[in-house]
């Protein structure tokens, strides 16, 4: 959606390293943050940036984004120390989670989502921060119980709400940028004012 006009494969590969590279440097802040043995940091950061990434590249270019964004979190997880299998299935319920809160807010909203409706905020905080990031939270959380130590139920919540705060720090501010950057601000007035504060109390909150 950024760069609509005469795309390459070269273009496009490039895109995806940048992604990747900025992916791999947050998810290892994120790890280096985590104080739990199961790796779960305060705030999980490298979710928004998946699922913003997601939303900002072209539709047949999705598959190979998440599959770089998947291996690259697999690497970044293996680095700080978690075992093989729990890397790759703690990349693959990221991977999911991201794709399908994706398809989800797209279809709902439709594309390309930009938070300068109610519909859309409401649409990223029902479909994405609540139902996506629940639901893969159980997949992660269950692949927690493979580590010595941890607790289900502990793991899912703690898991739950990292994600969920990462997605509300991270893409309301990348995909409000990408809007701005695609269509520019508009004539700024009174009612844009308070729609814009009625949109983003609620994600401060």
């Amino acid at each position: 959606f950024l760069f609509p006009a005469h795309p390459t494969l070269l273009r496009d590969a490039l895109w995806i390293a940048a992604i990747a590279l900025c992916y791999f440097a947050a998810a290892r802040l994120g790890l280096m943050l985590a104080s739990r043995p199961e790796g779960i940091a305060p705030v999980w950061l490298p979710g928004g940036i998946f699922l913003s990434a997601i939303l900002l590249t072209r539709r047949e270019r999705r598959p190979f984004l998440a599959a770089a964004l998947c291996v690259t979190d697999f690497i970044a997880e293996l680095l700080a120390g978690t075992t093989v299998m729990v890397s790759a299935l703690y990349a693959l319920a990221l991977a999911t989670e991201a794709v399908l809160s994706a398809w989800l807010l797209g279809s709902f909203t439709g594309e390309p989502v930009a938070f300068r409706k109610s519909r859309d905020l409401v649409g990223f905080l029902v479909l994405s921060v609540f139902l996506s990031n629940f639901a893969m939270s159980f997949a992660a959380a269950g692949a927690s119980r493979l580590i010595p130590g941890t607790s289900f139920w502990d793991s899912w919540l703690d898991r739950a709400s990292s994600g969920g705060i990462g997605n509300l720090v991270v893409t309301p501010l990348l995909l409000s940028w990408a809007s701005i950057a695609r269509t520019g601000i508009g004539r700024w007035n009174a009612k844009r004012g308070i729609e814009a504060t009625a949109l983003f109390l609620p994600l401060v909150f």
